[in-house]
């Protein structure tokens, strides 16, 4: 059973004011959400392009020699951490050996 709203004659102008009111801003907020949508989908399309043209323009040997380098250098930094801890740890011996 559907229920049946009765509103008074003399409110019935502010309820239409009201629910146009409504209305609009949700047009508004439907109409601001689908231009933020649009405008991500295009940040993201513009994106993609960019990337597929750095991948197009860099030589697949230089992409390689560059992930090489890479390597090399976090490999650097790993044997790096390990002195540092090697010789922290020869400083702590030397400090409790001596008197």
């Amino acid at each position: 059973m559907e229920q049946l709203y009765v509103f008074h004659e003399k409110h019935m102008n502010d309820l239409r004011t009201g629910a146009a009111i409504i209305k609009e801003f949700s047009q508004n907020e439907t109409e601001k959400q689908e231009r933020e949508d649009r405008a991500r989908e295009q940040v993201k399309k513009e994106e993609e392009s960019r990337v597929d043209k750095v991948k197009l323009s860099v030589p697949l040997s230089v992409s390689i020699a560059f992930q090489v380098h890479i390597t090399q250098v976090k490999r650097a930094f790993l044997d790096d951490r390990k002195s540092q801890m090697r010789r922290v740890e020869r400083e702590k011996m030397t400090r409790r050996v001596e008197p």
